[in-house]
């Protein structure tokens, strides 16, 4: 069995419940969206699904389960024993089973206990591995040959890159090698089109198929509070935990400082705009003289309330309709009066892997 950094640090989990509100957002636009893409089935009040990396249990309890196909049970894993006492304390219900799991570790005697799942989730978990490709395949023996899973995860994560400005102080050299345990080969990678590749190669190699597979750009704006970016960070943060009370305040110092030292280069790469999935098949770019065409537009009202707010800035959007009385009712009741000043940023990156099955060949 693999011996992981993780298996000896604790975590804090009451100040992760406490900002953890950012990732459930973003979890539950995926999830809300992506869910309509599974495989229609009517009898899953007998499949148990699995969720990796349920942290304190918050989300998957109030969140998850709810939005779940009725199913026998949902067993909650994660490799963290301060997270699974949380939730098993405040995150309690008869249909979830917490238990211990590293996904990066063999899933051997998991796989005895509990047996195959018909679906698995994970949100903002396989971050944590360096070696993802390890938990694909875990991933694959974890799962029935029909079975389908939803993973979201970023491809490149601004708390890593503060971590690593942090370790290369002095007094925090000596966690170095446990910020490199949690960083994934994806965060080194500059291009899109490589982080895109390097995760369908690893896909591959475990047997599994993706029926979505997209790099997805979000936004999060710090601009007003700095110390907010600050208090997520430190949520997340592996060490933090196992600080003494005034290294935690020295090391939350030291983490606000590298944010304020060049704080429009920090505000830039902390900024993780809302997970849009209109957006999915864009790439940055300057947009402002660009214009862009919306096919089918009806009464127009989608197209000013919702579209134009979640494009990127442009010159214009065009919008169409094959009907003569919509584009009337259009411009009578949904005329665009404003600029938009809204600026996007989309540098952030997130994987979104929807409906991984058992691709010919595949591990079982």
């Amino acid at each position: 069995m693999t011996t992981n950094i993780s298996d000896n640090l604790r975590y804090n989990s009451k100040l992760y419940k406490d900002n953890n509100e950012l990732q459930r957002g973003i979890n539950l636009k995926a999830m809300d969206f992506l869910h309509m893409t599974f495989a229609p089935d009517d009898n899953t009040e007998n499949q148990q699904f699995l969720d990796i990396g349920c942290g304190t249990g918050d989300f998957t309890r109030d969140w998850l389960l709810p939005r779940c196909s009725p199913c026998r049970r949902l067993v909650a894993v994660d490799a963290s024993e301060d997270m699974l006492s949380y939730a098993r304390t405040n995150s309690s219900h008869p249909k979830i089973q917490y238990d211990y799991l590293n996904i990066g570790d063999d899933v051997t005697d998991f796989l005895g206990k509990y047996g195959t799942f018909d679906r698995i989730y994970s949100f903002f978990c396989l971050n944590w591995l360096k070696d993802q490709a390890e938990a694909m395949r875990n991933l694959s023996r974890l799962l029935t040959p029909s079975g389908e899973c939803l993973l979201l995860f970023p491809a490149w994560s601004p708390t890593r890159a503060l971590w690593k400005e942090v370790a290369q102080l002095d007094r925090w050299k000596k966690f170095s090698n446990v910020f490199n345990e949690f960083t994934p080969k994806s965060q080194d990678l500059e291009d899109d089109k490589a982080r895109l590749s390097y995760l369908r190669n690893i896909l591959d190699s475990a047997g599994l198929a993706a029926n979505t597979c997209e790099l997805l750009y979000v936004k999060i704006d710090f601009s007003e509070s700095i110390q907010a970016a600050v208090d997520i960070n430190l949520s997340v943060n592996p060490v933090v935990a196992s600080l003494s009370p005034e290294e935690e305040e020295l090391f939350r110092k030291d983490v606000t400082n590298k944010i304020y030292a060049d704080k429009n280069e920090i505000q830039r790469r902390l900024n993780l705009n809302t997970l849009n999935l209109l957006h999915l098949a864009f790439t940055p770019a300057n947009t402002e003289n660009q214009q862009f065409l919306d096919i089918g537009c009806g009464t127009g009202y989608f197209t000013r309330d919702w579209l134009l707010p979640r494009c990127p800035p442009c010159r214009r959007l065009v919008a169409v309709d094959a009907s003569e009385k919509m584009p009337s009712y259009a411009r009578a009741n949904s005329e665009n009066g404003f600029r938009r000043k809204v600026r996007d940023i989309r540098l952030g990156l997130l994987l979104s892997l929807r409906a991984l099955t058992k691709g010919p060949g595949g591990a079982h």
